[in-house]
């Protein structure tokens, strides 16, 4: 007697995500953050909210007294490429920072009322977005 033949079938599974250690992230952007006295309150990882209502101060970012020379359109994406935003409780804002610019967020105008690219990041915010690169790859 012969057996039924067995068919192999292979199992599709999705690819398993990297594990990021989220407090020792956070730990070492507190830390850098501190070092270099950088004001506000650290909000990592980002936070994820719906600005789509608020206005864009064209004038503040592309205008003559700051010409960031950037487009709504980069502004609302550095916010929703951020690695981490810093909270000014005084301006009730916030300002996301990522690898490729940063936007300020004023919550009580509803407006985004600065944004500029990374290029143009003062030498503590560069080095904590390098500080979150390096941890981030070595978590």
């Amino acid at each position: 007697m012969t057996s039924p033949a067995t068919v192999a079938t292979e199992i599709i599974t999705s690819p398993k995500k990297p594990v990021i250690n989220e407090v020792a992230i956070r730990t070492k952007l507190e830390a850098i953050k501190s070092e270099l006295k950088i004001k506000g309150e650290l909000v990592y990882p980002a936070p994820v909210m719906d600005f789509s209502d608020f206005i864009f101060d064209a004038e503040h970012t592309q205008g003559d007294k700051h010409p960031h020379n950037v487009s709504e359109e980069e502004a609302r994406k550095f916010i929703t490429e951020a690695y981490f935003a810093l909270y000014l409780k005084k301006n009730n804002s916030y300002n996301f920072w990522g690898r490729n610019g940063a936007t300020y967020v004023q919550m009580g105008k509803k407006k985004l009322r600065t944004s500029f690219k990374s290029d143009e990041f003062a030498p503590p915010y560069k080095k904590m977005i390098e500080v979150f690169e390096n941890a981030k790859n070595n978590s």
